[in-house]
């Protein structure tokens, strides 16, 4: 699942969607009007919860989950990508977000390989 988020990262790479495809993905839905949009309000786009900060930087997320489980997968502006997988779910699982952002803003340097070595 990371690998899929990470997909998403460099558009015009991507080896699932083309770059427009991605664009309309992650666009501000038109039940909102751009001129009414402030910077950092969450949005839900395409199967995406988006936090757009501008310039290019954008924090994006979706959620799921079943009798039994819930999953978080996250993109963040920074380039992180992170999914969590629960064997249960109830009530609290969105606390997850915080926790993992304070988690990833302490690590002062991330390896320098690329994710298919990670998955090798």
């Amino acid at each position: 699942m990371v690998l899929f988020a990470a997909a998403f990262d460099e558009p015009q790479d991507c080896p699932i969607l083309s770059a427009e495809s991605i664009a309309t993905m992650f666009a501000l839905p038109e039940t909102i009007a751009p001129d009414e949009y402030k910077r950092g309000e969450q949005y839900y786009a395409c199967g995406w919860s988006v936090r757009d900060f501008g310039s290019g930087r954008r924090n994006t997320w979706h959620t799921g989950s079943l009798p039994g489980c819930y999953t978080f997968m996250a993109r963040w502006s920074n380039g992180v990508n992170c999914v969590v997988l629960f064997n249960k779910r109830g009530p609290g699982f969105a606390e997850i977000d915080p926790l993992l952002w304070k988690a990833v803003k302490s690590v002062a340097a991330w390896p320098d390989h690329g994710s298919s070595a990670i998955c090798q």
